[in-house]
Protein backbone atom coordinates (compact mmCIF):
# COMPACT_ATOMS: atom_id res chain seq x y z
CA UNK A 1 0.00 0.00 0.00
CA UNK A 2 1.38 3.39 -0.89
CA UNK A 3 0.69 6.64 0.97
CA UNK A 4 -2.04 7.74 -1.43
CA UNK A 5 -3.86 4.43 -0.97
CA UNK A 6 -3.47 4.62 2.80
CA UNK A 7 -4.93 8.11 2.81
CA UNK A 8 -7.85 7.05 0.61
CA UNK A 9 -8.68 4.03 2.80
CA UNK A 10 -8.39 6.06 6.00
CA UNK A 11 -10.66 8.75 4.63
CA UNK A 12 -13.30 6.14 3.78
CA UNK A 13 -12.99 4.48 7.20
CA UNK A 14 -12.78 7.82 9.01
CA UNK A 15 -9.60 6.87 10.87
CA UNK A 16 -6.21 8.54 11.09
CA UNK A 17 -3.40 6.95 9.06
CA UNK A 18 -1.27 6.89 12.22
CA UNK A 19 -3.94 4.78 13.95
CA UNK A 20 -3.88 2.31 11.06
CA UNK A 21 -0.11 2.01 11.24
CA UNK A 22 -0.12 1.59 15.03
CA UNK A 23 -2.79 -1.12 14.76
CA UNK A 24 -0.90 -2.86 11.95
CA UNK A 25 2.26 -2.90 14.09
CA UNK A 26 0.34 -4.30 17.05
CA UNK A 27 -1.25 -7.03 14.92
CA UNK A 28 2.15 -7.89 13.44
CA UNK A 29 3.61 -8.35 16.93
CA UNK A 30 0.66 -10.53 17.96
CA UNK A 31 1.00 -12.69 14.85
CA UNK A 32 4.75 -13.10 15.28
CA UNK A 33 4.20 -14.10 18.93
CA UNK A 34 1.89 -16.83 17.62
CA UNK A 35 4.56 -18.06 15.23
CA UNK A 36 3.15 -16.56 12.06
CA UNK A 37 5.72 -15.44 9.49
CA UNK A 38 5.00 -11.83 8.52
CA UNK A 39 6.46 -10.58 5.24
CA UNK A 40 6.91 -6.95 4.30
CA UNK A 41 7.63 -7.48 0.62
CA UNK A 42 5.11 -6.44 -1.99
CA UNK A 43 2.99 -9.48 -2.89
CA UNK A 44 3.26 -10.70 -6.47
CA UNK A 45 -0.41 -11.66 -6.47
CA UNK A 46 -2.88 -8.75 -6.74
CA UNK A 47 -5.54 -10.96 -5.12
CA UNK A 48 -3.39 -11.33 -2.02
CA UNK A 49 -3.11 -7.56 -1.84
CA UNK A 50 -6.89 -7.16 -1.96
CA UNK A 51 -7.33 -9.78 0.77
CA UNK A 52 -4.74 -7.96 2.89
CA UNK A 53 -6.58 -4.66 2.51
CA UNK A 54 -9.88 -6.32 3.38
CA UNK A 55 -8.42 -7.91 6.50
CA UNK A 56 -6.92 -4.61 7.64
CA UNK A 57 -10.22 -2.82 7.10
CA UNK A 58 -12.06 -5.53 9.05
CA UNK A 59 -9.63 -5.21 11.95
CA UNK A 60 -10.03 -1.46 12.01
CA UNK A 61 -13.80 -1.62 11.90
CA UNK A 62 -13.89 -4.29 14.61
CA UNK A 63 -11.64 -2.15 16.80
CA UNK A 64 -14.01 0.83 16.80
Amino acid sequence: MNLAQLHRVCTELEVAPSDVLKRADAVEHQLRAQGVQVQHEKPEDAGALVVGFALLAALLIAGR
